[in-house]
């Protein structure tokens, strides 16, 4: 709801959670549109970072993975705050 509320290509085919344990952290995003892809700036609000124990300052490794690649970057609290392209 917090994403979708951002407005953009977060539409009701595209799902995002947070679930996370003392030791992991897990953001997953799919797009169930199997006929367009997406482009998203998916915000993850300061209270969820809070909550996972990430310190506002703090860096946050986020990788996609892709039947073609993977990669991963590392982002800020505040620029996860802001909203990062996906």
């Amino acid at each position: 709801a917090y994403n979708r509320k951002s407005g953009g290509d977060y539409d009701g085919k595209v799902y995002s959670y947070l679930r996370f344990t003392d030791s992991e952290r897990l953001l997953v995003v799919t797009n169930f549109d199997a006929q367009l892809s997406k482009v998203l700036k998916l915000k993850i609000p300061a209270e969820a970072l809070a909550a996972m124990g990430i310190a506002e300052g703090g860096e946050v490794a986020v990788g996609q993975i892709f039947p073609e690649a993977a990669t991963a970057k590392t982002y800020t609290t505040a620029q996860l705050a802001q909203g990062i392209d996906l």
